[in-house]
């Protein structure tokens, strides 16, 4: 299977080539820029292929999928820069995965390329990261037979204030996105401000939370999945950090502009002392009909790690099982049967409780 990595130098690029080699898969890099793919290909052992090219421009686009049969997207954000791939990945039959947090992204792509990839026998999974994978991979876990579902929420919280430039040009943006949400069983705009929670972790953070919706692709998974009458994401912030969040100056500028600006400023990354340091902790909820509530906390560190681990097991399961899968489908579903196997891989702890997180409303 020839497999290609697209933005391969970039921060959580760079993670999952390391990670592929390491485990011996070969792959072909491509990225804007010709000088940093020649001098990755330096340090990588086995790269077919290094090739510049721009994401926005249907014939490199093209030299893409002519060379791959999967292809893994690290470049974002995904909104302005990967609406050409997923769609030729679908006409043309490929295997595609990406690590976007872009909830917008991910509803668009099963509304408009779903039918295609199933058609084609092509597969595309969005979001295998740290977050919304392993969201999904619990829900799955949680969901028992054919229960119906009232309610699926998850809640992340992060110890890390040291990004990414890819995630900080992703955050930077969210301003452009639309809040979304799942409320009476159908899409919904939500609400920076009403929509926030009170929250007390009652035993893993003795702090009082404000829970601020942000949208996350787990949503959607639980939406094509079990139909929830109501599916939401939330990030937890002190009562300080909530003050400044939806309070950004809006501008009437085109988001394309604003990346074109954000790209200029090229802040580091984490260091591998700041990798190692980092702290996560996911809660999921899920209420069913009849009331009963389910719900599960998941300790992680080093989410870009995560990450790079969640590519590598997703793709050695496409090269095994090339053809099982098909259509625009959630994370968890490559994984059927083995989500138990696959957190552990992940290096993720998680305990399943009857009770987690109070709101006060």
């Amino acid at each position: 299977m020839r497999i290609s990595i697209v933005g391969a130098y970039g921060y959580t690029g760079r993670l999952i080539c390391a990670e592929l080699e390491n485990v011996g898969i070969p792959f072909s890099i491509f990225g804007r820029n010709v000088k940093k793919l020649e001098e990755l290909k330096e340090k990588l052992k086995s790269v077919p292929l290094a090739m510049a090219l721009d994401m926005r421009k249907e014939e490199d686009v093209q030299l893409v999928i002519n060379e791959s049969d999967l292809i893994v997207n690290c470049a974002g954000p995904f909104t302005e820069e990967a609406q050409l791939l997923t769609r030729s990945a679908a006409k043309n039959g490929k295997k595609y995965l990406d690590i976007t947090g872009e909830l917008g992204f991910v509803r668009n792509s099963y509304m408009n390329n779903h039918a295609e990839s199933l058609k084609n026998k092509a597969c595309l999974v969005h979001g295998c990261a740290f977050e919304s994978l392993i969201a999904d991979l619990i829900i799955h876990l949680l969901v028992k037979g054919q229960t119906k579902i009232k309610s699926i929420r998850s809640f992340y919280w992060f110890n890390q204030k040291k990004l990414s430039p890819g995630t900080r040009i992703t955050m930077k943006l969210s301003k452009f996105r639309t809040l979304e949400k799942i409320s009476d069983g159908t899409w919904s705009i939500g609400n920076i401000f009403s929509d926030q929670l009170k929250a007390h972790w009652s035993n893993s953070l003795d702090t009082q939370f404000k829970a601020v919706p942000y949208p996350l692709p787990e949503i959607a998974y639980a939406y094509w999945n079990y139909e929830p009458k109501k599916a939401e994401s939330f990030i937890l912030l002190t009562e300080d950090e909530a003050m400044y969040v939806g309070r950004s100056k809006q501008s009437d500028e085109p988001a394309i502009d604003a990346l074109e600006k954000l790209r200029e400023f090229k802040p580091s990354g984490p260091t591998n002392e700041e990798l190692n340091a980092q702290k996560s902790i996911l809660a999921i909820e899920i209420i069913e009909e009849n009331g009963t509530v389910s719900s599960a906390v998941v300790n992680a560190r080093n989410m870009y790690q995560t990450t790079a681990l969640a590519i590598r097991l997703c793709v050695e399961e496409l090269i095994q099982n090339p053809a099982k899968f098909s259509g625009v489908i959630s994370p968890a579903k490559i994984f059927d049967g083995k989500e138990k196997k696959t957190l552990k891989a992940l290096n993720v702890e998680y305990e399943i409780e009857n009770k987690l997180i109070i709101y006060d409303v």
